[in-house]
Formats: structure tokens, sequence, C-alpha cells
């Protein structure tokens, strides 16, 4: 007796498949947003000494560190935008469920 399993021949480990960076929710949004907030607080901490040296000028040395809070904004500004289109999304899908109010035929 063989079983044939069903295979799933949608792709994985894309940006698509993560359920919480395509549709997120208001949770969602308020943990990455604090992860961020601290994540950007602790890199600018540890570029500059704790704070007792200058952010500016910028020496070579803190390149990468300044990318990854560049990214890190990047990420949590299209959790944003997603967050905001979804919504938009069901909305509209809402709307248009509803019967029209008004005209009577």
């Amino acid at each position: 007796m063989s079983s044939k399993k069903k295979t799933n021949n949608k792709p994985t480990g894309e940006a698509g498949d993560v359920p919480f960076f395509r549709r997120p929710t208001k949770m969602v949004l308020i943990i990455f947003t604090s992860l961020w907030a601290l994540a950007t607080f602790l890199i600018l901490a540890a570029a500059t000494n704790a704070f007792t040296e200058p952010l500016f000028p910028v020496s070579t040395r803190f390149y990468i560190l300044f990318a990854l809070v560049l990214y890190n904004t990047w990420a949590v500004f299209a959790l944003y935008r997603n967050y905001f289109i979804h919504q938009r999304t069901l909305r509209d899908e809402e709307a248009a469920k509803s019967p029209k109010k008004g005209k009577k035929t």
C-alpha cells in the first residue's frame, strides 16, 4: 500500500509567506515599533559610547551600524504601509458587501 503525500508547490521563505509582514495587526505594529525603537537606541548608544561622544561627524567605523538602523527603519515603515493597505482593502470589501442605502427600486 503506497500512500501519496500531497506536495505543496508554493515557494517558502519569501516575504509573501510571512503573514505578520503581509497582513500585520495592531499588536504586531506595537511590538515591532517598540523593538525598532529599542534597537535604534542601543545602536546609537553603542556608536556614541553611551552618548559621551558626538554622533557627527560620522566616522567610517559606524557605517554598518547606520546601515542597520536604516534597514530597520525601512522594514518598520513597510509594516505600517502593509497595515494601512490591508485595512483599506478590508474597508473596501465591507463597503462592497453592505447594501447601498438611500435608493429603493
